[in-house]
């Protein structure tokens, strides 16, 4: 099947001349400074340096003896519970807990001498900020040897920060976030009023199925990952006390930023808290004052790592050391497996489950804390799981002399190189427009900026959510389309089969982080039939009900609210408004909400009224959804021209990886249906998976020779 001459990997790139992609986003760090203001930092003596990094340390000391008595207090986020369910979707890692220490204690040194240096003299913490980045931490100082140390041994493809856009955007310039702008939970809550009564099925999208919608979250999962500060020893933060209410101050940890419902009318409970912790810090490349960047513990590139996972320990776990298998659910049939169940000590880092039933549930396990999300992620983890194992059983085959090592190397390699491929050429037209997708992938790239940006990490990518309806349903109602012969083109004629079910697949939340879903080999087909059939909602400003909080009054809510916690994320990292980014991306001036109604529909803008009172308090992620979408698109203009920033920097990267694509021939041509029929007990799928079916779009007749 595959030729001998892939085997050499090929990651030096010729740059061919061409013209480069440019969005002309400003430079994150610019601002004017004065020789004046210069001069405030540079008369600054070795012994203020060292001075305001001694404070700091004394400082976060402190910190710790409130976490001690936290600890002792149990004032930890319980399994099974709300606060749990957060934060499995923001799990830190050992490394990440590390470096955000150091990075939090150069934050405090930074905001000491802003405090005492900038702010008597009125300059901005913004231009502060700029100017404390080009002073290194004092030599032979403890925490400067440990950053260095920690910048020495970390891998350059791991644990990078997120990259900004536009300036950061904070009431001190470096990291407080504001306070004067409106509730999250009460712009959750506002923007779904106008819709409460209406049928879910008045807003589905025309074309677009669930597929678009389970991708998406896939390539987020892979790409970002925001994790939350925690304690001293790696135990969670709690922010709210277990009825859901706000904790007594002197139990409130510094990294908190609770959610809160302190609406005294009738149509909102009181008193209600949901947790939110502020998300990690990174020195970035250098150790430096200045205000620390939000730390990604994704990978920043295209290469599966929310399934083998972004470091060696979570690969190692996820290995059988056989034939380069990955380790699965034994099926009894070869091609059936599921992924692998997770073992009771270590539940708690993937499943919201609590502790006394533990041996009731399933529970999977992969590269990354989100897999259980929900059973939409569920199902393609456990695709290219089954993709990777299929690769590595051919290989096998091909080449028996071949060890462990080798042939799982070498079906990881094909594995992204057919997933990298699907995303860049199927799923990226559907979501930001054909045109510009092409733009994309035929132009060559000179920046190798190999970071994500906050503004795609935590706001564009994150546009699904709008689109996830409440309840998967079955597909009892089938017409007849032309089917293609799935490699010789080949038309004729026939019926889809006949399957009827008698009920809905699942409810969405009752299965978030709580996996109740049987997954059968029948069911879990059921579960991809019906996502190829069922069209995705439209994307606008209301979310289901599944994945928001229910504030019914004098009782505690019973799941999280997405929106409001991914309003407060834009917040946390320092997003500026959502106006600034459309700005940017349109080249125009907004003035008022007149303005806005070149891109944003009547009905969406009325829920933006409803949620603020000025239009330019508006978040990127709230004004992001509620933009028509762009011609041929699924998102609107800025959310377009975010994504498309972002794989305009993924594509640098694709070079190398398209280098090695060419040279094996059997690739050529690999859809998102292939790998759908090749990895499942489908007998037909859509040519075009993220589309419903349809005249435009016919079914393609899975070939058995796939499977083998």
């Amino acid at each position: 099947m595959f030729s001998r001459s892939w085997i050499i990997f090929i990651f030096q790139v010729q740059l061919l001349r061409g013209s480069t992609i440019d969005y002309s986003f400003r430079d994150a760090s610019s601002a004017f400074i004065s020789e004046k203001e210069w001069e405030v930092i540079n008369s600054l003596t070795s012994d203020d340096w060292e001075g305001f990094l001694t404070d700091a340390i004394q400082s976060y000391n402190q910190e710790q003896r409130l976490e001690k008595n936290l600890l002792k207090r149990r004032v930890i986020v319980e399994n099974g519970s709300i606060s749990h369910t957060q934060l499995l979707d923001t799990l830190p890692s050992g490394g990440a807990q590390r470096k955000s220490s150091i990075s939090e204690k150069i934050l405090k040194a930074s905001l000491n001498a802003y405090h005492s240096k900038c702010a008597p003299l009125n300059i901005s913490g913004d231009k502060c900020a700029v100017m404390l980045s080009k002073k290194k931490l004092p030599r032979n100082n403890d925490l400067t040897k440990q950053c260095e140390e920690m910048l020495h041994n970390q891998p350059m493809d791991y644990l990078h920060s997120f990259r900004r856009l536009l300036p950061r955007h904070y009431k001190d310039g470096f990291h407080q976030m504001f306070n004067h702008l409106p509730n999250p939970l009460l712009i959750s809550q506002k923007l779904q009023e106008l819709e409460r009564g209406k049928e879910e099925q008045q807003f589905d999208d025309s074309n677009k199925s669930l597929a678009i919608i389970q991708w998406a979250q896939f390539i987020e999962h892979d790409l970002s990952k925001p994790v939350v500060m925690s304690m001293y020893d790696g135990s969670s933060i709690e922010c709210c006390d277990n009825r859901n209410h706000k904790l007594q101050p002197r139990y409130r940890h510094p990294a908190c930023a609770p959610l809160l419902s302190e609406d005294i009318s009738l149509k909102y409970a009181p008193d209600t808290c949901l947790t939110y912790v502020r998300s990690a810090l990174t020195v970035g490349d250098n150790c430096t004052f200045a205000a620390p960047e939000k730390f990604n513990q994704a990978t920043p590139t295209l290469d599966l790592s929310q399934l083998y996972g972004s470091a060696d320990e979570e690969q190692k776990l996820m290995r059988s050391y056989k034939d380069g298998l990955l380790k699965s659910t034994n099926s009894l049939k070869r091609g059936d497996e599921l992924l692998p169940l997770v073992p009771n000590e270590r539940m708690h880092k993937f499943c919201s489950i609590k502790e006394a039933d533990m041996n009731k549930q399933l529970c999977f396990m992969a590269g990354d804390s989100r897999v259980n999300n929900n059973p939409y992620t569920i199902v393609i983890y456990t695709i290219f799981m089954r993709n990777h194992n299929r690769i590595a059983r051919k290989l096998k085959i091909k080449y028996p002399q071949w060890n462990d090592e080798m042939l799982f190397e070498k079906a990881k390699t094909i594995n992204i190189l057919m997933y990298r491929h699907i995303v860049f050429e199927q799923w990226l037209p559907e979501v930001i427009g054909n045109s510009l997708a092409s733009n994309i992938n035929k132009k060559i790239i000179r920046d190798n900026e190999q970071q994500i940006s906050n503004e795609f990490g935590v706001a564009g990518i994150r546009f699904f959510f709008s689109m996830i309806p409440n309840i998967l349903r079955n597909s009892d109602h089938l017409v007849e389309y032309t089917i293609l012969s799935s490699r010789s083109g080949e038309k004729h004629v026939s019926p889809p089969p006949i399957i009827t079910y008698s009920s809905n697949v699942f409810a969405l939340k009752k299965e978030i982080y709580n996996p109740t879903f049987q997954y059968t080999t029948k069911k879990f087909n059921d579960v991809l039939y019906s996502l190829l059939h069922q069209k995705a909602m439209k994307m606008d400003a209301t979310y289901e009900n599944s994945l928001l909080t229910n504030f019914m009054r004098d009782l505690p809510p019973t799941h999280w609210d997405i929106l409001a916690f991914d309003i407060q994320r834009n917040r946390d990292h320092g997003l500026k408004p959502y106006v600034k980014y459309l700005e940017e991306c349109k080249k125009t001036k907004i003035n008022n909400w007149n303005d806005l109604g070149k891109f944003i529909a009547l009905k969406e803008l009325n829920k933006l009224k409803n949620a603020y009172r000025n239009f330019m308090d508006i978040d990127l992620i709230v004004g992001g959804i509620s933009e028509s979408a762009a011609p041929n698109a699924t998102v609107g203009p800025t959310f377009q021209c975010i994504i498309a920033e972002q794989f305009s920097k993924l594509r640098y990267q694709d070079e190398a990886w398209s280098e090695l694509f060419a040279l094996i021939n059997e690739l050529k041509g690999i859809s998102a249906a292939d790998l759908l029929c090749a990895n499942s007990n489908l007998v037909y799928v859509p040519s075009n998976i993220f589309r419903i079916f349809s005249k435009n779009n016919p079914s393609v007749q899975c070939s058995d020779s796939l499977k083998q």
